[in-house]
């Protein structure tokens, strides 16, 4: 059995009449007036005292590790604030953008509802142009066709259109087109943040988590291997450490 504390090595080992001496809960060197005193009792036949002391070391190892992830949460919540901010400027940026040019929007978004109602239009009549042209009444095949192939054509004339119509507003205002692009762009970009931001900090509470739970866990088994000992072995258990304790050295028990 050893215990380690701060780089040094403390190994120990129970004698044949220690570890009688360990069931019995009596020790030839302690006086019969220790061993009997109410309050000396009291602190060795304390089940979470040995609880403690065999979890010591894992505490000790878990106060280092949530120290860790706790620091790097502190860093991911300053970076998620700071994506936050970044998205509001972003985005009130651009709705300023927007409301300067409030026709110009106005205009892109028309044309692209326009192209967006003949693509639509344009789909539905080729498709209908198509089932016909597949079908097995042939005597109608020339009658259906030439009834579907003009609303083809109009369907494709009017997305031409549209799209032209899209083409003229960006040629003349390129410039604002342009920043309305750069704006939208960094909204997509801060929001990106602000998402990588997020995930980031679940993460590091997921790894909290996982370290607690793991603590708890061996924690949990401890306390059931302590429940099984008798009452003169919680208290032998408890004196035998009692040195390592008070020295804060930390035991490890396999």
């Amino acid at each position: 059995m050893t215990s380690v504390f701060a780089g040094s090595v403390l190994a120990f080992s129970l004698t044949p009449v220690m570890a009688q001496d360990a069931i019995t809960g009596t020790d030839p060197a302690v006086s019969e007036k220790e061993v009997t005193e109410p309050e000396t009792v009291q602190k060795f036949q304390d089940p979470d005292r040995l609880v403690d002391t065999v979890m010591a070391e894992d505490a000790a190892e878990l106060e280092v590790v949530l120290s860790e992830l706790e620091g790097e949460l502190e860093v991911a919540e300053g970076t998620l604030q700071q994506s936050q901010d970044d998205l509001l400027a972003a985005q009130e940026s651009l709705q300023q953008l927007e409301t300067e040019n409030a026709d110009i929007v106005q205009a892109l978004s028309d044309t692209q509802t326009e192209i967006g109602v003949a693509e639509t239009e344009l789909e539905a009549a080729s498709g209908e142009l198509q089932t016909a042209q597949e079908g097995q009444i042939s005597a109608l095949e020339t009658q259906i066709a030439d009834e579907l192939e003009p609303a083809v054509t109009t369907a494709e004339g009017a997305l031409q259109e549209a799209t032209d119509g899209l083409t003229q507003v960006q040629d003349e205002n390129p410039e604002v087109v342009q920043a309305l692009g750069a704006a939208q762009g960094e909204v997509e970009a801060a929001e990106a943040e602000v998402t990588e931001s997020t995930e980031a900090i679940a993460g590091i509470n997921g790894e909290i988590e996982t370290a607690q739970g793991t603590f708890d866990a061996d924690k949990a088994e401890v306390e059931g291997l302590v429940g099984q000992l008798s009452e003169e072995q919680l208290f032998a258990l408890n004196r035998s450490l009692n040195n390592a304790v008070s020295s804060e050295l930390l035991v490890n028990i396999d």
